[in-house]
């Protein structure tokens, strides 16, 4: 134990800091299993890889690489169980757990030597201890804490080649460089001087600790790029195919309304009683297609009656008691998607029912002292996990999916409104508040 410090650089200490880093970046992402198991499966892998670590732990440096990426594999596997991700996002992460362990590491060493060689402080274990695991808690808490504000990017994240050989390379670098005195002493770049080995690995360590920390924030930015201009594009298409739809149902009116005055002839002019009955029958589906929307906005109609009629096969029922006057200051494209959206998410949750009574959507917009209310109510089976105020997609493709809320937050935000979502007693709401009175729109 007296030469615990020196003798494990790199060894188990590093493991050990691996496992923690690793552990960190689980919480911070979709978890697979609940939090009791998964706390259960994490340190029961941290017991199972340290354990193999200070049995595999050998001063033969041929065997330092097989022995650490055997190590490296088993850390992996325990971020694939407790991660709701595939390899290759897993494979996204390893490069900061590493350089964030041999960073925590560093320092570790470095705050014991400067203690007990320079300050005098007693090296005995009822100091070392509760420093030990004092330290290594206090750097994971500051970890996260420092990574929190990437957790909606973890969750969408996307995994591109090109940016990910880019984080390998750099990651490898950046290990070369921090560890180059322990392999190779005898250069310009490194030493054979104990001390100074340790400060060339924590300034270098320290520097890819920030460097890493800089490429994530310009790759989350990068990707909330990417989402802005996929969501534009998208509320430009579903203004597109309003447009049409708005065509095709004049058209489809016009005939209706033709097709009604010769129903009427015929109905006059036969006697056969079942033919009558069929024709009656007949009118009475045109009279339910001719009930639409009248809420005093003609695009909320529209889309409203195209939505009823898209419906009816599943046998869908959508009630619509709306002001539509109150939402003259929406750019149509923007009404077009926030409706759109929030009527398509309603119908994809509801035609999963088996009973068709419970098929029901309630869509309201309502003024009430000063500030426009926009609800989209709709019955729902089973049960609906959260993130940020969210829902999290039930789709396997989670970055190409979600589209739907992104859009209805974006642009309760542009008109200087909020948008929140819920789920009660077997009902689902979508409800979005925003002033009545506009002044100046927010661009995104």
């Amino acid at each position: 134990m007296q030469d615990l410090y020196s003798v494990s650089a790199p060894g188990y200490f590093v493991t050990f800091a691996y496992t923690l880093a690793a552990i960190m970046y689980c919480w911070l992402c979709p978890r697979r299993f609940s939090v009791r198991k998964t706390i259960g499966i994490q340190l029961t892998g941290m017991a199972v890889i340290c354990a193999l670590s200070f049995v595999l732990e050998s001063s033969d440096i041929r065997f330092y690489f097989p022995r650490m990426l055997f190590l490296y594999a088993l850390i992996t596997g325990l971020m694939m169980l407790c991660m709701k991700y595939s390899l290759l996002q897993v494979f996204y992460f390893f490069p900061f757990v590493m350089v964030l362990g041999e960073f925590m590491v560093a320092l570790d060493w470095h705050l014991y030597f400067y203690g007990t060689r320079i300050n005098q402080i007693p090296d005995v274990w009822w100091i070392r201890w509760p420093f030990f695991f004092g330290y290594y808690l206090g750097a994971t808490v500051l970890a996260y804490l420092v990574n929190r504000r990437f957790r909606s990017f973890y969750r969408e994240l996307e995994i591109q080649p090109k940016v990910l050989a880019e984080l390998w390379i750099t990651t490898l670098f950046i290990m070369l460089a921090g560890n180059i005195s322990i392999f190779f002493p005898e250069t310009p770049i490194s030493s054979n001087v104990p001390t100074q080995i340790f400060q060339i690995r924590l300034l270098v360590d320290f520097t890819g600790v920030v460097l890493l920390y800089l490429f994530q924030t310009v790759y989350q930015e990068m990707q909330q790029k990417t989402q802005v201009e996929t969501l534009n594009r998208m509320l430009e298409l579903q203004y597109t195919n309003y447009q049409t739809l708005k065509q095709s149902v004049e058209l489809v009116s016009r005939s209706y309304h033709d097709l009604k005055h010769q129903i009427r002839y015929l109905e006059d002019g036969q006697h056969d009683e079942e033919r009558i009955a069929y024709l009656r029958q007949l009118k009475q589906e045109m009279q339910d297609f001719e009930a639409q929307a009248e809420t005093g906005n003609e695009m909320l109609d529209m889309i409203v009656m195209s939505k009823r009629l898209a419906g009816q096969e599943k046998q869908i029922k959508i009630t619509c008691i709306s002001d539509g006057r109150q939402l003259s200051f929406l750019k149509p494209v923007d009404l077009n998607a926030l409706f759109g959206n929030m009527l398509d998410n309603a119908m994809e949750a509801v035609s999963k029912l088996k009973d068709p009574e419970q098929r029901m959507i309630c869509l309201t917009v309502e003024k009430k002292k000063g500030f426009l209310t926009i609800s989209c109510e709709n019955c729902f089976d089973g049960t609906l996990t959260f993130e940020e105020g969210r829902p999290v997609t039930t789709k396997t493709d989670a970055f190409y999916h979600g589209y739907g809320t992104q859009s209805i937050a974006a642009i309760a935000r542009k008109y200087h409104g909020s948008a929140s979502f819920y789920a009660k007693n077997g009902w689902f709401t979508a409800k979005v508040l925003m002033p009545a009175e506009q002044t100046k729109i927010i661009d995104p």
